[in-house]
Order: structure tokens, then C-alpha cells, then sequence
């Protein structure tokens, strides 16, 4: 009987420093994440810088309208995410809400980058707020924000970029649109 007492000290004293050990990498996950959102908010690296004006590209959104550099009018936010980085699914849901703070006054593109058959994880919360235009990658309007990064949001002016950054709390707060 003692030893079957000691047995289950030992494993109760094992879970507790199991359980101490994964909060301890937990919040330590959260403080790299919160570094690196304030590293890469506003980032050059991922594409245009704010004031660049969008290059030429034409497209077709999953509801088959056509926009090109042209139909960049008035203010637009612009949102590339793929399907296989998690920053992109963690992101999604915070793209949505700000996407539906600014219908309405803003045109919202969001363009989807990745397997056809990954594309449908993102698609419908993103086609309730945003017109999607699908991309297998290196597509043009990549090109033409110049996207070196995911996911990227930008905010334009016209065809000009006024914010952008990995976060959408790099944009203007909807209610200031």
C-alpha cells in the first residue's frame, strides 16, 4: 500500500510540473507572437510601401466581376492570405470583422492564395464581407502589390497605398474610414 500511495505522489507531482512547464511555453509563445507582430507591423518587406501606387494588374472574383488597377477608386482594403500559414487563419477572422466595420464606404478585396482545394477553408466568412479573387500564387495583383509576405493588408486611396502591414491594427481603425 505504500508504495502504491508513493506511486500516485509521483505521478500527481509530474503532471503538476508538466502543467507548469507547457503555461511557462505558452506564454512565452505569446510574447514572441506579440514581438513579431510589432517587428513585422508596417514591414517593407511585405510589399508596397505607403504612398507606391498599385501596378497594372486585371483579375476576376469568385462571382465573376472584373477589376483591374482601374476600379481602384475611393478607398479599398485589400487583404492576401494563403491557405497554408497559420498567421493567415489566425488573422482571418480579425480581416472579416474590420472588412464589415467598413462596408459600405470601402471596397473590400481579399485574394486567396493557395491550392484550389485549400481555398475552401477561407472562402465563405471572406465572400460574406469581401469580393475573393482566388490566386494559385505569383498571380498578378501579387505582382502588382508587389507581396513578399503573409498575410499582407493594405488600405488605398485610389491606387495608392495609404497603410499596410501583417496585422490588420497596421489600418486605420474602421470607424476613422
Amino acid at each position: 500500500m505504500p508504495y502504491m500511495v508513493a506511486a500516485i505522489v509521483l505521478v500527481g507531482v509530474l503532471c503538476l510540473v508538466n502543467l507548469l512547464v507547457c503555461l511557462g511555453v505558452v506564454r512565452r509563445l505569446r510574447e514572441y507572437a506579440a514581438r513579431f507582430d510589432q517587428m513585422s507591423a508596417g514591414s517593407p518587406e511585405i510589399g508596397l510601401a505607403e504612398g507606391a501606387s498599385v501596378g497594372a494588374f486585371e483579375a476576376v472574383t469568385l462571382d465573376d466581376i472584373a477589376v483591374s488597377r482601374d476600379d481602384l477608386v475611393g478607398d479599398t482594403v485589400v487583404g492576401f492570405l494563403t491557405t497554408e500559414c497559420p498567421p493567415c487563419h489566425e488573422r482571418l477572422p480579425e480581416f472579416v470583422e474590420y472588412a464589415r466595420g467598413v462596408a459600405g464606404r470601402t471596397r473590400v478585396l481579399a485574394v486567396v492564395i493557395g491550392p484550389a482545394d485549400a481555398a475552401p477553408s477561407m472562402v465563405p466568412s471572406l465572400a460574406e464581407v469581401a469580393h475573393v479573387i482566388r490566386d494559385d500564387g505569383g498571380g498578378a495583383l501579387s505582382k502588382a502589390f508587389a507581396v513578399r509576405g503573409f498575410p499582407a493588408f493594405f488600405r488605398l486611396a485610389g491606387a495608392t497605398v495609404t497603410a499596410r502591414g501583417t496585422s490588420i491594427a497596421a489600418l486605420p481603425a474602421p470607424s476613422a474610414a
